[in-house]
């Protein structure tokens, strides 16, 4: 498994290929065309090998064996970037494909995470409005996918708030930027993202 850690883009967490004290404030191409929504994102490891053959068991083989060593490395990856959250969020689920899978790994994550920090879980807060296609194959498509599928139930309930987002995988960032910006829009205090793995830009 190839664990993140420094250097890393200090909006969205991705890796940089080589170190440079001054990376601490930098920023990725990415990032800097387009800025994301939430504050910053930070993730476990990349999204391969070992790490993505125990992701897919969890989400898809009901390998629930896998959830205390993940939520021990949510646990290390929220403490050393030194976060104080007020809230836990984790990205939903359409209910028919709730209802499929019979659970929401984004918010088993959530709630082990929370439980572990005593940090308050809302699994009912955001919603997913719109059942999406599978995502496309460019960025631009994903975004579009995602656009509006998303809703805040209780927008006073996130006012003010430190919003930590919770999701498995980050591939393009189109949904954590569609959930931050319906969080954004109930006037929180701040947005951070923790997933368990990224997948590697190509």
């Amino acid at each position: 498994m190839e664990f993140l850690s420094d250097p890393l883009c200090c909006r969205c967490g991705y890796p940089f290929p080589f170190y440079d004290d001054t990376f601490s404030s930098l920023q990725c191409g990415a990032c800097l065309k387009a800025p994301p929504v939430y504050d910053q994102a930070r993730s476990c490891f990349q999204y391969q090998n070992l790490a993505k053959d125990l992701i897919l068991k969890f989400k898809h083989g009901d390998a629930h064996y896998v959830l205390p060593f993940f939520r021990q490395c949510l646990i290390q990856t929220y403490l050393k970037n030194g976060w104080s959250a007020d809230i836990v969020v984790p990205v939903p689920l359409h209910w028919t494909r709730l209802w499929k899978r019979k659970f929401n790994q984004a918010a088993v994550l959530a709630q082990s995470l929370g439980h572990s920090l005593q940090i308050p879980q809302t699994p009912d807060i955001l919603r997913r409005i719109k059942r999406t296609l599978p995502q496309g194959s460019t960025r631009k498509q994903r975004l579009e996918n995602v656009k509006g599928a998303f809703k805040v139930a209780s927008p006073a309930r996130i006012q003010g708030k430190t919003v930590l987002l919770v999701d498995d995988v980050i591939t393009s960032g189109a949904t954590v930027q569609s959930c931050a910006k319906a969080l954004k829009a109930c006037h929180p205090k701040k947005i951070i993202v923790l997933t368990l793995a990224y997948v590697p830009k190509t």
